[in-house]
């Protein structure tokens, strides 16, 4: 379940944030004076080198949850997707089947949330049957 969850998160780009940013400079200056009793040469030269580095990382595991990814498919106006829902094992079906009604319950907030789960083998009954609460709340197609 929690692979499921992972890779519908990392379908969004803001699940990234800035943990560390770095701005190094550096600055050379190079005066040379030259000169002779008939001749003097003076030159100045430098550099300057500036250098960033930021690095990114993904939200931490526990704030990878059910409510978020509702408001993250909200947001982009997108639906979560879940190919082979008969391979998923029949224990994770029924976590599967609480966070449908978790989104569910959310759709008042979140008008944009769907999950569509392709190779439910059978119906849809069959998720009704992992939780009864779902028994109004799932389509057929």
């Amino acid at each position: 379940m929690n692979d499921l969850i992972s890779e519908a998160f990392s379908q969004f780009p803001d699940i990234f944030y800035t943990s560390e940013k770095q701005t190094k400079h550096a600055e050379e200056i190079a005066p040379t004076l030259t000169g002779d009793l008939i001749v003097i040469k003076a030159s100045l030269g430098g550099k300057r080198n500036e250098e960033e580095s930021v690095t990114r990382k993904t939200l931490s595991e526990p704030l990878l949850k059910p409510p978020l990814l509702a408001k993250f498919l909200d947001t982009y106006k997108s639906c979560w997707v879940i190919e082979d829902f008969h391979k998923v094992d029949d224990n994770e079906k029924t976590k599967l089947s609480q966070i449908m009604k978790q989104f569910s319950d959310m759709a008042a907030d979140y008008r944009e949330i769907k999950i569509i789960a392709i190779g439910a083998v059978g119906t849809a009954r069959e998720v009704v049957e992992y939780s009864p609460d779902m028994k109004n709340r799932v389509a057929e197609i």
